[in-house]
């Protein structure tokens, strides 16, 4: 008995969105390729020319003129075509007969305006920003209407000036050899500038052609994520050292936590410490600025006479006030200043005499001196 197969069920057609979404996808993975090659062309227009050549895929190579486009193979030698910029469009089999898409631009040095400029070191950061901003005041042309690059030739840290050459070629000389090179097939992904007329195939290793110019705002994008990929590999190796240094500072400052203590401790000592020597400095200040009244005693009762007599002493600021009566008021307070520790003698009251005894009534003062306390 056989069995009857039944009929698989087809599969469903794609949807409006599934074809969308592939082109989409078929768009940007072509914006990719075109970036990435745009990029390496640019790396290699680096390389020193004798290096090139090993590194480099095979691919043509077209110098140009006001006039025309003379387009050789990988070589420099073979050349394919010549294409007339002002002559009509014609079939040309340049790139079916290489095999190749991609074609470097090398412009006549003719075509090219170089100004060597000197720029504040904060220009540096967005230098592109800061040319285009300014291209009318440095070339007779607009940012919109050339091609240009730049190369930083100097640096005066101490002065903060940089030194910057900017080459700029015309749209209106570059467009036409790019649009006969797309005519025919050819991508231009460089676009250089010939060094010298005497010496051909050498170029200066410049790329006037900016990366939207090579594919667009896509390029752009996967330009900055390739940028921030760099970055986040950057970070990736800087992380540990960072985190050991991160680690290190965190026991220092737990160290420095745990001594807090005792260094609150040694300061309050340290005031108590300070408050304590002045207290003494005080204390000397105030013995030292204040005569001794024992040794004041001792030098009047040595130096007044026996026949004089005081009432009333007051030892203040260091000065000494008699009052009293002797024979001699005058002749006392001389032997009083003459004996070396006692000066400037003041009568402080007019000399009476008293009628029952005949002598003198007197109220002196004298300043008891520094040197003289120390004996």
């Amino acid at each position: 008995m056989l069995m009857e197969s039944q009929p698989r069920p087809a599969e469903p057609a794609p949807g409006p969105g599934d074809w969308a979404g592939r082109l989409h996808m078929d768009a940007l993975l072509a914006s990719a390729r075109e970036f990435l090659r745009w990029w390496r062309g640019t790396l290699l227009a680096m390389v020193p020319p004798r290096l090139r050549h090993l590194i480099a895929e095979p691919h043509l190579r077209a110098e140009a003129s006001a006039r025309e486009v003379c387009i050789y193979q990988a070589d420099q030698k073979t050349l394919l075509d010549r294409v007339l910029l002002l002559g009509p469009t014609r079939p040309a089999d340049t790139a079916e007969g290489a095999a190749h898409s991609r074609c470097d631009v090398i412009l006549d040095r003719a075509l090219l305006l170089e100004t060597a400029l000197t720029l504040p070191l904060e220009a540096e950061r967005n230098l592109r920003r800061v040319l285009a901003f300014s291209m009318d005041r440095y070339t007779p042309f607009d940012a919109d209407d050339v091609y240009f690059t730049f190369r930083v030739t100097g640096r005066d840290v101490v002065n903060r000036k940089i030194d910057v050459m900017l080459y700029a070629a015309p749209r209106t000389a570059v467009d036409p050899v790019i649009g006969r090179l797309a005519q025919i097939g050819l991508d231009t992904v460089i676009v250089d500038v010939a060094t010298a007329a005497e010496t051909p195939g050498d170029r200066m290793g410049i790329n006037l052609l900016p990366a939207i110019a090579a594919g667009g705002t896509v390029k752009a994008r996967l330009n900055t994520a390739l940028a921030a990929g760099a970055g986040l590999l950057l970070v990736l190796v800087l992380a540990v050292p960072l985190w050991h240094r991160h680690q290190a500072l965190a026991a220092l400052e737990e160290e420095v936590t745990n001594l807090l203590p005792q260094v609150r401790s040694a300061e309050q000592l340290q005031a108590e410490t300070g408050d304590r020597l002045e207290q003494i400095r005080q204390i000397h200040q105030r013995k030292y600025a204040t005569p001794p009244v024992l040794d004041v005693l001792q030098q009047l009762s040595r130096l007044v006479p026996d026949e004089a007599w005081a009432g009333q002493v007051e030892i203040r600021d260091g000065r000494v006030r008699l009052s009293g009566e002797a024979a001699a008021a005058s002749e006392m307070v001389q032997t009083l200043t003459t004996s070396g520790y006692f000066a400037d003698p003041k009568f402080e009251a007019p000399l009476t005499q008293n009628p029952r005894n005949g002598r003198e009534r007197f109220v002196i003062s004298l300043a008891v001196k520094g040197e003289s306390r120390a004996d």
